[in-house]
């Protein structure tokens, strides 16, 4: 397409399963911004420090309002 990889918006979830590779040093471009997850059942795991909403790219935080997941969900109790 011909244009820069760095100009197209690029977004990297760090949910449970993926975060750890960010925790134990994975460098990700300074464009790419960075999304921080809750933990499912409503608490954040993490927010962003500064440097890491500094970036060229920023960084912001994704909280599951409705989630229909294992038994423990308020939709299964009856």
């Amino acid at each position: 397409m011909g244009v820069p990889i760095e100009t197209v918006p690029q977004l990297w979830c760090l949910y449970e399963e993926v975060e750890g590779y960010y925790d134990d040093g994975l460098e990700v471009p300074d464009y790419v911004t960075l999304l921080w997850t809750d933990d499912t059942w409503g608490n954040i795991r993490r927010y962003p420090t500064q440097s890491e909403r500094n970036r060229t790219g920023g960084a912001g935080v994704y909280y599951h309002v409705d989630l229909v997941g294992p038994a423990r969900d308020y939709k299964w109790i009856t």
